[in-house]
This record gives C-alpha cells, sequence and structure tokens, in this order.
C-alpha cells in the first residue's frame, strides 16, 4: 500500500461532530430478534432510517413459513401471505417512532413500488442486488451465444 500524504489524525473530540453530521445510520431489521426489538433500536438517538429486509427474515423463519416468491405485493407486506406481522410490526414501529422505512419493492415493477408505498414505506429499492446480477449475467450469456 502506498502512504496517504493528505492523511493527518485529527484529535476525537473535533471530528465527532463532523463524523455525525456525515454518517446516516440505517439499521437492517433482518432478524426475527431485531423485529422483537424493534422500538428499541428504532429509538436509539441518531438512527436516520431502516430498512427491513421481508427475504432475509423469511430465510430465518423458513421452516414455518412457504416461499417468499409465492407473495403477491399488493396483498401481503413481503414475509407471506397470512403472516405479515412481522413487517407489519416494523412498519407501526417506524411510523411511531417517525424514522422512515425501507424496503424491497419485491419485483421491481411500477405496481409493486406503488404497492410499497401505499403500505405507507417511505424507501423502495426498485431492484436487489441478486435481481440485478441475474440480469447481468443473463445479458452476458445472450451476447456470448450470439457471437
Amino acid at each position: 500500500p502506498q502512504p496517504q500524504p493528505a492523511y493527518h489524525a485529527e484529535p476525537t473530540s473535533n471530528s465527532s461532530s463532523s463524523i455525525c453530521a456525515d454518517v446516516v445510520i440505517i439499521p437492517q431489521i433482518d432478524r426475527p430478534e431485531a423485529v422483537s426489538d424493534i422500538d428499541g433500536i428504532l429509538s436509539v438517538p441518531g438512527v436516520d432510517a431502516a430498512f427491513v429486509r421481508p427475504q432475509a427474515l423469511a430465510a430465518e423463519l423458513a421452516p414455518i413459513l412457504p416461499p417468499l416468491r409465492t407473495i403477491e405485493p399488493h396483498r401481503s407486506l413481503g414475509i407471506v401471505g397470512g403472516s405479515e406481522e412481522p413487517v407489519s410490526r416494523v412498519l407501526r414501529s417506524s411510523h411511531r417512532h417517525s424514522v422512515p422505512l425501507g424496503i424491497d419493492s419485491v419485483d421491481g415493477s411500477s405496481s409493486g413500488i406503488h404497492a410499497r408505498v401505499h403500505q405507507g414505506f417511505q424507501l423502495v429499492t426498485v431492484a436487489s442486488d441478486i435481481d440485478a446480477l441475474a440480469s447481468a449475467a443473463a445479458d452476458q450469456l445472450r451476447m456470448a451465444r450470439a457471437v
């Protein structure tokens, strides 16, 4: 590694306030334990927003829940068709604490995004990393086969 000539240390007392002003704190709610303690998490001073991960929650709860892909976004908040409680609980808590809450759009479609906003989410992703990677890989494969 090359030395960084522009680097200089600042006393912690001078830098901590600027660090806090420049850093956005967005905890991911992706474990059942986080759902259980959601009010505690969202009441921590400095939390700017939160992001609930229904896919990760579904994976944690997989032995008792049906597959995530069977969910219709306009009918569910993202866990399972008949068991919306974990995500609903996080959403209600975010409203109580006035903390913006984000979530995946499920399928990236405008109707999926609209459904999430209608449900009360303020931050909605338009694509997941796995969907973006799969799409890019499929494009690369199509180009390779065309050669």
